[in-house]
């Protein structure tokens, strides 16, 4: 995995369509809980998917650590949960900024999107995968991103 600490700019450009697979944005922090207890789930919702997995660490909101440092802590939380994201961006901006470019709720982890190839936001997940209906919803956004949906997509 690769990480890459970030300013909201860059953030944009990492989270641009590159190569028309559909993209998972999942945004998160090592502090969070639910966050902790939601990263193996959506390791195995993922599993087999054929989508570019970006993740988003929130660690320098809260956490008085240097980004390289919170790179070195987020990359080990994300592995020892379920890993396999293909990049990590650890963000140093302010959050207001971030909140606003992503239309997240002030606050809210853990937070997930699921993008089509062209980058258009599917579904959006601003609660932890816990339900089953909440999986399903999820497995079904991934689907209809990837262009495999059923019939029996979101609603």
């Amino acid at each position: 995995m690769e990480a890459l600490v970030t300013d909201l700019d860059q953030l944009e450009c990492a989270l641009a369509p590159t190569d028309g697979r559909p993209l998972v944005v999942h945004h998160f922090a090592t502090w969070c809980d639910p966050c902790e207890e939601e990263l193996p789930i959506l390791a195995d919702l993922l599993r087999g998917a054929d989508v570019r997995r970006v993740a988003v660490a929130w660690d320098l909101f809260m956490v008085p650590v240097g980004p390289d440092e919170a790179a070195r802590v987020c990359s080990a939380f994300l592995e020892r949960l379920g890993g396999g994201f293909d990049l990590l961006c650890v963000y140093t901006g302010a959050p207001e900024p971030l909140f606003r470019s992503q239309g997240i709720a002030e606050g809210t982890v853990p937070f997930t999107d699921v993008r089509d190839g062209a980058g258009r936001v599917i579904e959006r997940f601003p609660m932890p995968l816990f339900e089953e209906d909440d999986r399903r919803r999820f497995a079904a956004a991934v689907r209809s991103a990837a262009g495999d949906d059923d019939g029996g997509g979101p609603t």
